[in-house]
């Protein structure tokens, strides 16, 4: 008995030290692949510093690339829950604003939640804005108090400038809250729905949901005539691309085409904030993002495009612990900070080294452009994929390079976690 229970601790010992070992090489892989460095690269990058500004107080000294503020669409695209990159977008706001007379911010909302947001602004009713964030709060990394706290500095930003130039927010999402949906429906067009009507399942199946409201709702006068550039006009025509059963990307396509054609943005320019995935030009994992497909349409914004992404060496990110698998979940909390910066352990992004090296001070925002002629990042894909805790997003667009997939970075060294609400 006792040579089998040495024997049982032996084997146990060396699985727990070949596992290990294992744990260490995967980490070492990865560090060396992801966060290695590239002479060439870094000599370019040094050479290719478009702007700098502190990541302490970015808001009102930005000055983009004329080049880049010309654009019909911008998008910076972020990993969510990070304190930095809500100060860097309000910052691009206002350089929107200065430089090419921005007045649409396109968001990763649906109509109902813009109409909310929007009346915030105009008002300051501190209720419509709470309706928003009251949905993500321990649901989602949206709810937290950097983003919150943006909303209204961009109101305050808003009482400077003369009333034409103000900017609205434009929900461009699917309907992320059916049982919210129904509620501002009911505000809006009362009587429409019966008394009784519930979505079941509310936050599932979005395209069933979609046909059915569509359905109820096919001989209310008011609905029927809605006015294009109308909360309603832009909700109807986010319904008829959700019913589709197409996906949420198509849904956020077919809603910028409607804001464009029809809508309230016409030929102007718009810009907004989105997630890592949805701003990337080419395919991800063989999926075509939002802006991939723009690139890809008869949009004006096909040929005028440019994706700002954030990188940075240490990205702490806010995670509801409802939206991690039972396993990692932490009883008594509502969330945990994840550092999904670009060197690891939980998130390496491939490449990052490089800019690591050439970014000229910490606690600042570095934007390299990533364009020029002799840009290293024109031929193949060196940087920008991203693996990550849950999986990899692969850039799958074997025709494109990196500078195809995105033109610019926004680079910083360090963004503490946006606070839960």
């Amino acid at each position: 008995m006792k040579t089998f229970f040495r024997r049982l601790l032996k084997i146990t010992l060396w699985t727990l030290t070949a596992a290990s070992a294992l744990l260490l090489c995967t980490y070492l892989s990865f560090r060396f692949i992801y966060a290695g460095t590239d002479s060439t690269e870094i000599a370019y990058l040094k050479n290719n510093i478009v702007a700098t500004i502190s990541a302490s107080s970015p808001a009102d000294t930005l000055v983009l690339p004329a080049d880049l503020a010309r654009k019909k669409l911008v998008l910076l695209g972020e990993m969510h829950g990070s304190a930095a990159p809500q100060d860097l977008d309000l910052a691009l706001v206002k350089a929107m604003s200065r430089q090419a007379g921005l007045r649409h911010y396109i968001a990763e909302v649906d109509p109902a939640q813009a109409f909310c947001l929007n009346r915030y602004l105009e008002t300051g009713d501190e209720k419509s804005l709470a309706r928003v964030f009251d949905l993500w709060t321990s649901q989602a990394q949206w709810g937290n108090t950097a983003f919150e706290n943006k909303i209204r500095a961009l109101r305050s930003f808003n009482q400077t400038l003369p009333p034409e130039k103000r900017i609205r927010i434009v929900g461009l999402d699917r309907p992320q809250d059916w049982t919210f949906l129904v509620s501002f429906l009911n505000e809006q067009l009362p009587g429409a729905l019966p008394a009784d009507y519930v979505p079941t399942r509310p936050n599932e199946y979005p395209n069933r949901h979609a046909k059915r409201l569509l359905e109820t709702l096919s001989t209310h006068h008011t609905w029927l005539k809605s006015e294009p550039k109308s909360p309603l006009g832009a909700l109807r025509a986010s319904l008829e691309a959700t019913a589709t059963g197409k996906g949420r990307e198509y849904t956020i396509v077919e809603s910028y085409r409607f804001q464009v054609t029809r809508g309230e943005i016409g030929n102007a320019p718009a810009y907004g904030l989105w997630g890592w995935f949805h701003v990337n030009q080419g395919k991800l994992n063989n999926t075509p993002s939002f802006a991939a497909q723009i690139k890809n349409s008869d949009l004006p914004a096909a040929s005028s495009m440019a994706t700002l992404l954030i990188a940075a060496k240490n990205l702490n990110c806010m995670i509801p612990v409802v939206a991690l698998p039972k396993a990692l979940q932490v009883k008594g909390k509502k969330s945990i900070d994840v550092d999904c910066g670009g060197i690891g352990p939980y998130n390496y992004i491939k490449g990052i080294g490089s800019f690591t090296k050439a970014a000229p001070a910490a606690n600042t925002w570095t934007f390299f452009d990533l364009t020029a002629a002799s840009s290293p990042y024109r031929q193949g894909r060196s940087f920008g994929e991203n693996a990550y805790i849950f999986g990899i997003l692969r850039m799958t667009d074997e025709s494109l390079s990196t500078a195809d997939y995105f033109q610019y970075v926004a680079y910083t060294s360090y963004s503490p976690a946006a606070p839960a609400r």
